[in-house]
């Protein structure tokens, strides 16, 4: 018959304090992980019980003390938290990590307890420190094997959140609003960016927001300021309707050129080439009549060529466009200043091409004159009579590529 492990009861921060002061606490028992948070994480639970806000339960079980006086209690789940919890009560170390956490609900004048230590408090402060509680699940009558085998089941189905979750509960409407409704395009699965196990993650939320403060921005350096563009728009965002419909014209302009999944197995499938592709679409470096079928032909067998000299190893151009979208992209591929200038070199690409019109922005380019445009033609049809490299699918997270 199945064991009931689903009794609980609450034991608050003092109580364990006591235990560990009597030697019956163990909180690395064999199978345990060493501790492995930094003093920014602590902090923020120490912040957070201060507040009064849950946190996750304890498991804990019981077994005999060798010496013999009384039951030791082992630490099945929530060493970290205990540990920062019995550090704090010893003062050792002061409440600090990113003061951006706090926002939009909370700011340091409502952090009374912020650069403090625990002898630091006010007396209520500490009262409310010693005297909150854990929701504590106590595993009794089970040996050590099976102890063992608990813990590897509740962290190998224990699933970290990861940035764009987290903002996911820390704000709502506005840009949030925007980017999920956005998400939700068909466009996005005839272009076979995302995978299923990205968009459950909200992988693809992230990618789309970064699109999103490019096109009102300009490009960003790496992930450094969504979390600020997201508490900027977290109330209102003004420009939802505009970026609705200008991403809807891309991702169609998108589609028209790489129809049936046809930008698998190209850089542009890749987040990196994606995003300055798009950037170079939406910030109206390019202009696309999709009922063109001649130029959707051209910018096809374009984009395609321009991917695969920049991979071809036998194609040395280091000072012109393919070389500088080359070094640009093979490493710190998300730094600012790298994003800016494969823009710039696939303009540049384009324009030899004809086929860039300038934008409105600061960074217009002249339009070409006809013999310009000639020229560059010719020069096309030099780079299409080369046989185009092949592409294996690339399908990782986006990281810094």
């Amino acid at each position: 018959m199945p064991r009931n492990f689903l009794n609980t009861a609450h034991q608050n921060v003092a109580w364990f304090s006591d235990q560990d002061d009597l030697g019956r606490l163990n909180l690395r028992p064999p199978f345990q992980r060493r501790p492995v948070w930094l003093e920014h994480e602590k902090s923020f639970l120490i912040d957070s019980i201060l507040r009064g806000y849950p946190v996750p339960e304890i498991y804990i079980f019981s077994s005999p003390n060798p010496s013999g006086t009384g039951d030791v209690i082992g630490i099945v789940d929530g060493q970290q938290r205990l540990r920062a919890c019995l550090e704090y009560l010893a003062d050792g170390f002061a409440v600090s990590f990113d003061v951006d956490k706090l926002l939009p609900l909370y700011t340091l004048a409502e952090t009374p307890w912020f650069g403090k230590r625990y002898s630091n408090l006010t007396p209520e402060e500490k009262e409310a420190f010693r005297k909150y509680k854990f929701i504590v699940r106590e595993l009794e009558d089970v040996t050590e094997d099976e102890v063992r085998h608990m813990f590897h089941r509740l962290n190998q189905s224990n699933v970290t959140l990861n940035a764009q979750e987290l903002r996911y509960s820390m704000y709502t409407g506005g840009m949030l609003q925007a980017v999920e409704e956005i998400a939700k395009y068909k466009q996005w699965d005839k272009l076979g960016i995302f995978t299923v196990a990205q968009r459950r993650r909200m992988i693809d939320s992230e990618f789309i927001s970064e699109l999103v403060i490019g096109t009102l921005h300009w490009p960003q350096n790496k992930k450094d300021n969504l979390d600020h563009y997201y508490r900027l728009y977290s109330g209102s965002f003004p420009f939802a309707n505009q970026i609705a419909e200008k991403f809807i014209e891309v991702l169609n302009d998108l589609v028209a050129i790489f129809p049936s999944n046809r930008m698998n197995g190209t850089r542009w499938y890749k987040k990196s080439d994606f995003y300055t592709l798009f950037l170079l679409l939406s910030r109206g470096k390019l202009s696309i009549e999709t009922e063109d079928e001649t130029q959707i032909e051209n910018l096809r067998e374009a984009f395609t060529r321009f991917g695969a000299l920049v991979d071809s190893d036998s194609f040395n151009d280091d000072k012109g466009p393919i070389g500088q979208y080359r070094d640009a992209v093979t490493r710190a591929a998300t730094d600012r200043a790298r994003r800016i200038r494969r823009e710039q070199a696939l303009v540049s690409f384009l324009l030899e091409l004809g086929s860039v019109i300038p934008g409105n922005g600061d960074e217009a380019d002249s339009e070409p004159s006809q013999d310009e445009i000639d020229e560059a033609l010719d020069r096309y049809v030099i780079y299409l009579q080369e046989e185009p490299q092949d592409y294996e699918d690339e399908d990782s997270e986006y990281e810094d590529e």
